[in-house]
Order: structure tokens, then sequence, then C-alpha cells
């Protein structure tokens, strides 16, 4: 066993850098620190009273188990992406495994997919499914409160209010809201699935990507369930492949008056859906200002985002609110 352990370290571990090396033992503390915590906090009392959520404490047992598992997942996830690395660096068998197919064409084609998938879960559950703070929110839309955001507040009574003008009925309401939504959702996921056909990703792993969104019973629940988590994970997802283009062009993508528009737009959904969706935002546009300050033509168009993602929104705000 030590033979193999020093063989992986000898083989793995020069071709990772420092940086890769540090993010991925954090990542690996991280997740097998919450493997074990899921196991020690324990919910007590009843629903007809106080539910309270009971800390057990770190034994023994669970401080070797954190031991164990951290360098194990560590181990996995080296192997993981040195061999996804390994395999993605061959450009003949990107090119001759790419799915082909236009960009306009395959990204119809992964949404209208998508929400045909899930659209069988809409018609299971019509009109739509949803927690019972929305009917706290349709009775006063305007209530200033710190977990609604006024914005959702006026989209939610908005479509509710146009699916009951058009089908005579709030359940008309519902239905709409779970299909904007679903369609919402499909694109997020669509977009991303097209960012990995330019990127020339092998259409095996697109497939499966694809398969994980359309087929989970997750993903199709949650894009009918009528809550600001859903639309704010939907741009939470766009981040990853926007952020990922900064990052492989070396901050110059930012320039393109497109991409600030498109990053602008992102930030906006984070910011009006949920609150605390400004402080991503805004450690975003920190971390992009630190990255990129040093290079020439970058201050004006982050400057550009910051007001348009982050400024504006939060003016807006405090103007409704009256602050």
């Amino acid at each position: 066993m030590l033979t193999k352990c020093k063989r992986f370290i000898i083989e793995h571990y020069p071709k990772m850098t420092k940086r890769q090396f540090v993010l991925i033992a954090l990542y690996s503390g991280a997740l097998s620190l919450a493997i074990i915590l899921s196991g020690r906090i324990v919910c007590e009392g009843s629903r007809e009273s106080y539910l309270v959520n009971v800390f057990l404490g770190i034994s023994f047992g669970a401080a070797v188990t954190f031991f164990v598992l951290c360098p194990a997942i560590f181990c996995a996830l080296t192997y993981l992406t040195t061999a996804l690395n390994r395999w993605l660096s061959k450009p003949d068998l990107l090119r001759t495994n790419s799915i082909r197919l236009s960009n306009r064409r395959f990204f119809f084609l992964c949404a209208l997919s998508l929400s045909a998938f899930w659209g069988v879960h809409w018609l299971t559950y019509f009109p739509g499914a949803a927690f019972y703070d929305i009917f706290y929110i349709l009775s006063d839309p305007a209530g200033i409160s710190g977990q609604h955001p006024f914005f959702y507040n006026f989209l939610l009574a908005g479509i509710f209010a146009i699916g009951k003008a058009v089908f005579g009925d709030i359940n008309g309401g519902m239905a709409l809201y779970s299909l904007v939504q679903m369609l919402l959702m499909s694109i997020s996921v669509s977009y991303c699935l097209l960012w990995m056909k330019r990127q020339g990703c092998h259409k095996a792993i697109i497939i499966v990507v694809w398969c994980y969104y359309a087929l989970s019973a997750f993903f199709s629940s949650a894009s009918i369930l009528i809550t600001k988590d859903v639309i704010f994970s939907a741009a939470m997802l766009l981040y990853v492949p926007l952020l990922h283009d900064i990052y492989l062009s070396e901050g110059l993508i930012i320039k393109d008056a497109r991409f600030i528009i498109k990053l602008a737009a992102v930030s906006l959904i984070a910011v009006f859906i949920r609150n605390n969706g400004a402080f991503i935002v805004a450690a975003i546009i920190i971390c992009l200002f630190f990255f990129y300050r040093k290079r020439s033509g970058m201050i004006k168009p982050l400057a550009v985002f910051a007001l348009i993602g982050f400024i504006a929104p939060l003016i807006a705000a405090n103007f409704v609110m009256g602050y």
C-alpha cells in the first residue's frame, strides 16, 4: 500500500502546480469535514414544539475518519484532474469527437430537450409547486422584507397577475411562473453546455452532463418549485463559464462590450433575486479589480460592470425602500 502511494505521488505531484495542490488540499479537507459533520449534527424535538439542531461533538472515531477520508479524497481528485487534463490535451481527439452542430442549433436543441424532460414533471404536478411564503408575498407584494427582495416580489406578483388575467384563476399564474422559471433554468444549463462545446469538450462529456440535468428528479423538481433560489442558482451557474472565459483570456475578454453586458445581466439577476446576491457580486468585482488592475484598458470596462451590475441596483433598491 505504501509503495502504491509513493508511486502515485511521484507520478502525479510533479504535474501539479503549487496553487493546484493547495486548492485541492483545501477542498478535500472541507469536503471531508462536511461529510463528518453531517453525521454529528442531529435535529431534536418535534413539529409540535421547537426543532433544535444539536451538535454531538467530535469523537475519536470521527477524527480518525477525517484523517483517512481527507487523503483519500485528495488522491482521487488529483488522479481524476490529471487524467482529465491529459485526455483533454489531445487536440485530435477533441476535434474528431466534438458535436457537429451549429452553436445556435445546439443551444436550442439542449434548451428544448431539457424543457421537454422537465415538462413531464410540470404536467405531473400541474400547475406547479411552491413554498408557503409565496402566498405571503402575493398578499402584499409591496411589503418591505429583509428576506424577499422587492424586485422578486414584483416579478412573482406580476407573472401571477398575468396568468390569472389570462386563465381566470390563480392556478394559471402558478402554472405560468413555473413554466417561465423552468425555461430560465433550461437556458442557463444550455448555455453552459454550449460553452463546453465551444471549448472542444468531448461529446461523451457533454452527453453525460446533459443526462445529469435532464434525467435527475432533483433538477426536474427544482425547475417547477416556485422559490427565488431556483432563478438565483441559474444565475450562479452562468457565472462558471463567464468567469472561466475571463481566466482563459487572461482578462482580455473584459474589453468586449458584449461580454460585459452578459456579465452585468447575470449580476443584476443575482442582486435582484436574493439580497445576499449583492455580496457575491461585490466579491467578484473586488477580485477582478485586484487581478487585472494593472492590465491596460481594464479599469474602464470593470467600472462599467460595477456600475451596472452592482452600484445601480443597490441605489435603486435603497430608493424604493426609502433609505
